[in-house]
């Protein structure tokens, strides 16, 4: 964040070589780097210190523009200078992972099985006793607690999987701030269970693996296959697959104008003026800014 924001800066603003660098360096020295797992066993707006890293970003290209001096950055530095090898040929975007879900990636997995096995053999919600999820370690220390704001609900693995169980979506819809009192959801967090599975833990960070397993009010089990998320550079996503995204996830807050006007954007009038993308985008939020958005499913 803080490097990408100088760098962004320091190319509007047309920075020499030496001030790039300078602006860089102080950018990547200063930059935020924060405690994950603290940050997903207590979520907060803390989170990954997005907004500290734009901010430091803006200061090092400022400073830069004062006269402030600073001496390398990391690409400077022969450990990594490999990373510059590729540069323009490889586009490293192409190798994240896109969500389809609006929570923590580590939740992924068990919100795809769960909805994808309760369409399978048929039962609801009303139908459970308790859920099981077996899962990477890190996983299991994600916030279990009852959100009470957004950040809370997102960084977090109770709500989103038993939100996915009662709604059978994990959009905007359920985890905006008015959706965070939903009875049934809330009711469904009571009956869920996190255990480490080694097998899944010997596999993580290069695989983020999950399974889960349904008793019923009338004994049936039910266990799902192993899952990793949906939305892996290696699954093929395509432009289709990041639009149908875009259009199910914003559907509850944007209207189809609205959507349409930002993809326009996006892949064919990348010269429009942001003021008219700022004003088609406020126009289409208005069903939701006046209230007339329903929160729950």
């Amino acid at each position: 964040g803080a490097v990408g924001t100088a760098a962004g800066i320091g190319r509007i603003f047309g920075f020499t070589k030496e001030q790039m660098n300078t602006a860089l360096s102080m950018a990547e020295f200063h930059a935020p780097l924060t405690p994950v797992m603290r940050s997903v066993q207590y979520p907060s707006m803390n989170k990954d210190g997005v907004p500290f890293g734009a901010m430091i970003g803006t200061l090092a290209a400022l400073d830069t523009m004062a006269g402030e001096s600073a001496k390398l950055h990391m690409l400077e530095f022969d450990d990594y200078s490999y990373l510059l090898d590729t540069l323009g040929k490889t586009y490293e975007i192409m190798n994240l992972y896109f969500k389809p879900y609006t929570c923590c990636r580590w939740g992924h997995q068990p919100i795809q099985a769960s909805i994808e096995m309760m369409k399978e053999k048929g039962f609801t919600a009303d139908d459970i006793k308790k859920v099981t999820v077996h899962t990477f370690d890190s996983a299991t220390q994600l916030s279990k607690i009852v959100p009470h704001e957004t950040d809370e609900a997102q960084y977090n693995i109770a709500f989103p999987v038993a939100t996915a169980i009662v709604c059978g979506e994990v959009g905007f819809r359920q985890m905006n701030n008015k959706a965070l009192n939903n009875p049934a959801v809330l009711e469904m967090m009571k009956k869920l269970e996190f255990v480490m599975d080694p097998e899944m833990e010997a596999q993580f960070p290069e695989k983020r693996l999950a399974w889960v397993e349904f008793e019923l009010n009338d004994g049936t089990i039910y266990k799902t296959k192993v899952y990793s998320a949906n939305g892996e550079a290696t699954d093929g996503i395509d432009h289709k697959w990041i639009v149908d995204k875009f259009n199910r996830i914003l559907d509850p807050i944007m209207n189809e104008r609205g959507r349409k006007a930002v993809l326009q954007v996006l892949t064919n009038d990348l010269d429009i003026k942001l003021r008219t993308v700022v004003a088609d985008i406020n126009a289409a939020l208005v069903q939701y800014n006046t209230g007339e958005f329903e929160a729950l499913n």
